[in-house]
């Protein structure tokens, strides 16, 4: 079984306000896809809560394989409570916005041996791979949790930047 290192605890932003939530989307997903990882959407539900009001509630998983042995696992998770929709007017364009209670969760950590190469064989492997964890890999690994950790830093930035600037009250 592959080995996850968990770096942190869970990372979370909490807003409320009028948004653009399909340019929210198209940003992050393309925010994963330019820095290398791919984004699979594991969760898309719409409950509708009344005619105008409706919860989702959207899980991605997001990987990068740095290597044949490791790789770093980013899992953002958004419950976003729509209000409804208002019609705002911003530097004389008219744009069609939601009112919305956001919330994001992040959670990630680091992924060994995540095609099961070392860890499913004889006892021998097993011990080899602990072997290389231990002697031949910390300083490369101390390496890449640090740039998977400045990864979500920036991510979690970004989006707390977006709810923010784009947010009108």
């Amino acid at each position: 079984m592959a080995q996850r290192e968990f770096l942190g605890s869970e990372l979370r932003i909490k807003q409320k306000g009028v948004f653009n939530l399909e340019e929210f989307y198209k940003i992050f997903t393309r925010w994963f896809e330019i820095n290398g990882y791919s984004v699979d959407e594991t969760e898309y539900q719409d409950l509708s809560l009344t005619p105008e009001k409706k919860l989702l509630k959207i899980k991605w998983y997001c990987e990068k394989n740095t290597d044949e042995y490791i790789r770093f696992v980013i899992k953002p998770s958004f419950l976003i409570t729509v209000g409804g929709k208002v019609e705002v007017e911003k530097e004389g364009v008219k744009t069609q916005l939601i009112t919305a209670d956001i919330e994001v969760k992040i959670n990630y950590y680091l992924e060994k041996d995540y095609d099961e190469k070392w860890s499913t064989g004889t006892a021998l492997s097993r011990f080899i791979r602990d072997v290389y964890d231990k002697y031949f890999i910390p300083r490369r690994l101390n390496k890449l949790r640090g740039v998977l950790i400045n990864n979500v830093k920036a991510v979690f930035a970004d989006m707390k930047d977006f709810m923010n600037m784009n947010r009108v009250q």
